[in-house]
């Protein structure tokens, strides 16, 4: 059987707790927010009524937002809404409805909404996902807590080999 040297055990831990910071460090000073990011998502369940505030470019005129909506009891609709941007404000709040301009009817038992794709010309489809719950996490923090748990997953997986290798 193969004995780790407890000089190179340490060091391996070692690296991959620097790697560990490395990457909140990294996240902190050198991630930019998105520049059309929603910033809170709210649901009434008993109106079935989503609305949604989120910082967008400064423009003039129009936007419309094309949205994919899933829960989880209806599957897929597609629903589009549309608003005004001004240039003294960078934030919009906006109801999600139907293309007939119908409040977005979701039923009570549902415990998400996921927005998908909103289009704001003259700018390109900006993609992200939000849940509609306490906290509207970005795709930038669900790539970090999904780094961290690696991390913690294989540093849990080396200090159990470490005890499996000293015990024999």
């Amino acid at each position: 059987m193969v004995r780790l040297n407890p000089v190179i055990s340490k060091i391996i831990v070692a690296v991959f707790l620097i790697a560990f910071f490395a990457v909140f460090i990294w996240a902190a000073f050198f991630l930019e927010p998105a520049e059309t990011d929603v910033e809170s998502a709210t649901y009434d369940g008993a109106e079935g009524v989503i609305t949604v505030t989120m910082k967008v470019p400064l423009a003039d005129g129009s936007w419309v937002a094309s949205v994919y909506v899933s829960d989880s009891d209806e599957g897929t609709m597609y629903y589009t809404t549309s608003g005004i941007v001004t240039p003294s404000a960078d934030r919009m709040s906006f109801t999600i409805t139907d293309s007939q301009g119908c409040l977005l009817n979701l039923p009570n038992g549902s415990k998400h909404v996921d927005v998908h794709s909103l289009a704001v010309p003259p700018h390109d489809t900006i993609f992200f996902t939000l849940e509609v719950s306490d906290h509207v996490y970005s795709t930038e923090e669900m790539i970090m807590i999904g780094i961290a748990v690696a991390f913690m997953v294989f540093a849990v997986v080396l200090a159990v080999i470490r005890r499996i290798v000293r015990g024999r």
